[in-house]
């Protein structure tokens, strides 16, 4: 049930508690905000002039408005704002409770004569709505980071829809029941204090929300909430014709709404009748938003962009206005005229598609016009929007209706024809803003890449990672076990730490350095194996004594010569180092390694680059080769080029040459580009963002065809992907080819990083990766700002989010293929180039294969039989036993002993269901995906780590003991059973 949710919901499963209470908190705030506003509109209109009073009441509901939500604007950035809100969440409670007490006070006649309190709750709705908007949507910008925003955003949306559709249509059966209208606050108060409780709850478990402290320790969030001054709030251009556009639209709306409870009133004088409608009106609105929200706005949005989609409410608004202002000018705009259902109708239509349209293409695309703000005031100037200037425009609003109405002079379809200039402003500034949206987002990326500076710096390269994760570390257990990962990994920083931390206060961190000083100490080790001679020197072996040490078959003795010659290498010495650098005892060969990096002779340097492809001593043979400097390019440079050197060493090679980041190593870097090795190309690729290289002129025509490589391959699998079928047994494989087109997406962005300026792509990336409409519109947008024309055309069908048949449509222009049926493009990627489709695709593949009923020849399966991989050779003999057992028989034959054992033993009987606990790699590897800490892990990868993985079975009551100081304690994961833990510290678990 709870990965079900996190996949309905599109979360983290530790985001799942947070998002369903914000959920729940959605569907709160949308019952109280519909059963609230209908009963005090309907109460208002039936027992106030609304010709007279709304215009009046509409100046109050803004004097409120704007008191209240400039308080809480001011307030929210000096105080905790989970107290805030709570404190503002209690005080709604009591005046509805006031409100509701009230009205039982007042019998039915004297309610008529004592209209102050249905005044006050009408005038209150406005401000309420505002207030728990502030609230909701302030709590989630709190609880999540923009990027997780982004990517729930949508749930959270519908959400909180839903509810109120649910509660606009319960409105009519409600009252049915209900004797009052009034008795709609009850449900109203019921669910505010319940949005309470849960807000209560979220602060508890939210890490980020707090009642009683405002985090002003936190730079980051102080960063984020900072309040906007009066000169960025007015004097910035694009804020300011924001502010016009939310005030020309709220002047709008506000217009429209008169009109329309005016009609209404008319159409409707029964209270229930009235109550019932309007019930009824909101919950249409409600199904017309969540239509066009998830089958419309996303594909107007992508098709024609931001300025279009703004565009069409205030477009739709003036079509309807100038139909109400032909039906009431010919037809009738009275009840008193048979004709005037038509102008009624008018003002409905106009009302529905406003308000369904406004939740459905303004809200969200205003969202995104707020992204180019300045982080630091982001929160303060969307608060100040929907809060003061709002309720600003709608103060202005009634004011304006009402001197409109005192005139004498208009009558209501006079309204509609001051409606239509509105609506023109409305529509000019959606213009200006869309034109200033776009150069502000220029000033956004100029901003990023002042923001960023360090951003290469922490991004790529191991060592960078580590030492970022160091630096930010604040436990001791934590950095000591940094310290060890870079110890194996990045043995010269893992030095240079020890020397700047030897002072440290830290007691357990000093232990640590000390003994891993005393290790490395060269002249201490010989001190330690050898004595001391009177003088206090280290005592001086004779060569020839030194040569039959290294010829002893005792390891220790074979150590003791690696250490010494730290301090006694000479010329006839040095071969018996070489010696040592080939001896087959792994604890005598890393000795010699680590006299290596202290004598560091180019005589080792070809020994050591033969060490590169060896994943135990790799590590600290290119650590001993980076120390060498730019004396061992060379050298480096032969050995890259040796006939038939391993993908692995050469790849190694380049690491080498990007740390030493000089122009020698560069320029040597650069003449890989062109390299046929896919992994030598990204590599090097990686190596240029790693140094922050800018790009020759002269070189952008060899980074534009692999960005045309790597999208064709990306296309290439989004074919396959509408090709293969949607069985049960090709979901491993369509999610394999998913993985690619991933894995080719970050390749086609690591090139993007290398052409165009670094903080620009990976501002594109962050907001691409939030998983939102939103955030990958905004992307798109800023891609449309620096990349070229010729390159939009291929990339934003990559990055658009259209489903695969038309995405697979618009690659096809730029990277025709021939179409292949649903056999032909499994045997396709069985046996494509190993550059574009890896071990575990083509294992899935296979599965695929072996589990169709008819697949004509065998030639593809026949032939990875004979593969030197594992997998493939595993995977070609399962598909083949299903297919043709007699042939894999006869195959057998033409097999070594051991491929031939193995296909006997293990992949028959698995074929048979007879082979023990999942007894296949492939079995192994959909187990271990399934497993959380593994989920995110590739399968390519996954391929790979199989074969240091092996299943253990055990029988009940056996145990399985690993000391705590033993660092090589495996990573278990248990398939079946139960285990029970033990150990000194805590109580037995399971």
């Amino acid at each position: 049930m709870k990965k079900l949710l996190v996949k309905i919901l599109n979360v983290e499963e530790d985001e799942l508690i947070e998002v369903l209470l914000l959920l729940l908190q959605g569907f709160l705030m949308g019952v109280f905000l519909s059963t609230y506003n209908v009963g005090a509109q309907t109460l208002f209109l039936d027992n106030f002039d609304e010709k007279r009073d709304l215009p009046i009441a509409m100046i109050i509901t803004g004097v409120i408005g704007i008191v209240l939500t400039f308080s809480f604007s001011w307030l929210q950035n000096r105080v905790s704002f989970p107290l805030l809100s709570l404190t503002v969440m209690v005080s709604i409670v009591i005046t509805i409770a006031a409100l509701r007490y009230g009205f039982g006070t007042i019998d039915a006649n004297t309610m008529k004569n004592n209209k102050n309190l249905i005044f006050l709750a009408f005038v209150l709705a406005k401000p309420f709505e505002a207030l728990v908007s502030l609230i909701f949507w302030g709590t989630l910008a709190r609880m999540f980071a923009i990027k997780q925003q982004k990517r729930i955003l949508g749930s959270i949306d519908v959400g909180k829809a839903l509810a109120s559709l649910i509660a606009y249509f319960a409105i009519p059966v409600i009252l049915v029941v209900l004797p009052n209208v009034v008795d709609l606050l009850y449900l109203s108060f019921v669910s505010a204090i319940v949005f309470c409780v849960v807000l209560i709850i979220m602060v508890f478990s939210s890490k980020n929300l707090s009642f009683f402290t405002y985090r002003k320790g936190d730079e980051t969030y102080e960063k984020q909430n900072q309040t906007a001054s009066l000169q960025a709030f007015f004097g910035n251009a694009y804020i300011l014709f924001l502010i016009g556009l939310t005030f020309f639209a709220v002047m709008s709306s506000a217009f429209l709404d008169y009109s329309f409870l005016n009609t209404t009133a008319a159409q409707y004088p029964n209270e229930k009748d009235l109550g019932s409608f309007l019930g009824v009106f909101g919950g249409f609105t409600i199904i017309f938003a969540i239509i066009s929200q998830l089958f419309i706005a996303d594909r107007i949005t992508e098709m024609y962009g931001l300025r279009l989609t703004l565009l069409i409410n205030p477009s739709l608004l003036l079509f309807f206005t100038l139909m109400a202002v032909l039906a009431g000018s010919f037809l009738g705009y009275t009840p008193a005229s048979s004709t005037f259902i038509f102008f009624f109708l008018s003002m409905a239509l106009a009302k529905l598609f406003a308000d369904a349209f406004k939740d459905a293409f303004d809200e969200p695309t205003m969202k995104l016009f707020f992204l180019p703000i300045e982080s630091r005031i982001r929160l303060d100037v969307s608060a100040k929007l929907d809060g003061v200037v709002k309720v600003m425009a709608g103060t202005v609003a009634g004011i304006t209706l009402t001197l409109i109405d005192n005139s004498q002079i208009f009558n209501l379809l006079s309204f509609s024809f001051f409606l239509l200039p509105i609506i023109i402003g409305w529509i000019f500034f959606v213009n200006q803003v869309h034109g200033k949206y776009k150069t502000t987002l220029q000033k956004t990326l100029q901003n990023t890449k002042k923001q960023q500076v360090s951003y290469v710096q922490e991004t790529f390269g191991v060592d960078r990672i580590l030492l970022n994760a160091l630096k930010q570390s604040q436990a001791t257990e934590q950095k000591i076990l940094l310290l060890k990962i870079m110890q194996h990994i990045e043995p010269s920083i893992f030095e240079t730490k020890l020397r700047e931390w030897q002072n440290t206060s830290e007691h357990s961190l000093a232990q640590f350095i000390a003994t891993k000083e005393s290790e490395l100490d060269s002249l201490q080790s010989g001190i330690k194996i050898f004595g001391v001679a009177s003088n206090g020197k280290a005592v001086s072996i004779a060569t020839a004594e030194l040569a039959a040490l290294q010829r002893s078959k005792i390891a220790i003795d074979r150590i003791k010569v690696a250490r010494l010659l730290r301090q006694q290498l000479r010329e006839d010495t040095l071969p018996i180092l070489l010696q040592l650098l080939r001896d087959p005892d792994p604890q005598v060969k890393w000795a010699a390694l680590l006299t290596c990096r202290k004598v560091n002779r180019p005589e080792i340097w070809s020994y050591l680059i033969d060490l590169l492809d060896d994943a135990f001593f790799a590590q600290i043979a290119k650590a001993t080769l980076i120390d060498a400097g730019e004396a061992v390019l060379p050298v480096l440079e032969n050995a890259f080029h040796k006939t038939g050197q391993s993908l692995e060493v050469m790849i190694k090679i380049i690491q080498i040459y990007k740390r030493l980041g000089t122009s020698e190593a560069i320029d040597l870097i650069w003449k890989k580009i062109d390299h046929p090795s896919k992994e030598v190309i990204e590599e090097a690729l990686l190596a240029f963002s790693y140094c922050n290289v800018s790009i020759p002129e002269e070189r952008i025509t060899n980074i534009n065809y692999i960005l045309d490589v790597e999208m064709s391959d990306a296309a290439w699998d989004v074919a396959a992907m509408t090709e293969i079928p949607e069985y049960d047994f090709t979901q491993p494989l369509r999610e394999s080819l998913q993985e690619e087109i991933t894995y080719n997406f970050d390749n086609v962005f690591n090139l993007l990083g290398v052409i165009y300026d670094p903080q620009s792509i990976q501002l594109v990336r962050e907001n691409l990766e939030s998983g939102s409409s939103e955030g990958k519109l905004f992307a798109i947008e800023l891609l449309d700002i620096f990349v070229e024309d010729k390159l939009k055309k291929k990339l934003f069908p990559l990055i658009d989010e259209l489903d695969l048949t038309k995405k697979n449509d618009a690659l096809q222009i730029y990277f025709p293929r021939e179409d292949l049926n649903e056999v032909d493009v499994l045997k396709h990627l069985i046996m494509r180039d190993y550059n574009y489709t890896n071990t575990w695709t083509r294992a899935c593949a296979m599965y695929a294969l072996g589990k169709m009923e008819e697949i004509g020849g065998l030639d593809e399966l026949i032939a990875n039989l004979f593969h030197p991989d594992p997998l493939l050779m595993e995977m070609s003999a399962w598909a083949l036993y299903f297919k043709n057992e007699k042939l894999l028989l006869n195959l057998c034959q033409r097999l070594d002993a051991k491929a031939v054992a193995y296909i006997l033993n293990t992949v028959i009987p698995a074929c048979q269901q007879r082979g023990g606990f999942m007894p296949l790699r492939f079995d192994r590897i959909m187990f271990l995906r399934k497993a959380s800490l593994l989920k995110n892990v590739q399968g390519d990868i996954m391929a790979q780590l199989i074969e240091m993985i092996q299943v253990e079975t055990y029988k009940a009551g056996d145990a399985i003991v690993w000391s705590t100081q033993d660092s090589l304690v495996p990573l278990c994961f248990i398939a079946s059973g139960q285990v029970q833990v033990k150990d000194n510290r805590s109580e037995e678990r399971r």
